[in-house]
């Protein structure tokens, strides 16, 4: 697969994770399905895959190291995770997802920041 399909498909998921607005204006939009099951769906199937060698390749360590972070954070409560989002966005432990999301989140886009500026 693509290094940058990878890194724009990880970006997206990073996005909505990162934003409780988002997570909402999504269950208002899509209001047959479980947001919270779609969330952890989006991300563990269908966008992290560090077993992959492309996606391994298609980002740096520190990037490695920040999704690794925020996966495990995302991966100690999926067992948790209630059915709507107005119940998950009242957890503790959900807004520590959403937290480590944005940092992941920043670490990437400062990646391309650096990769995109006129000295790089």
């Amino acid at each position: 697969m693509n290094p940058l399909a990878i890194r724009s498909r990880v970006i997206e998921q990073l996005g909505l994770l990162s934003s409780e607005l988002a997570q909402r204006r999504y269950e208002q939009n899509v209001p047959m399905v479980s947001v919270p099951n779609e969330l952890a769906c989006g991300w563990f199937d269908d966008a992290y895959h560090p077993d992959w060698l492309d996606f391994r390749q298609a980002f740096s360590r520190t990037e490695l190291d920040a999704l690794a972070k925020f996966s495990a954070v995302f991966d100690s409560m999926i067992d948790s995770m209630p059915s709507t989002v107005e119940r998950l966005v009242k957890l503790p432990k959900w807004r520590e997802v959403v937290a480590e999301a944005a940092i992941a989140l920043a670490v990437l886009e400062r990646s391309l920041r650096i990769e995109s500026s006129p000295d790089a």
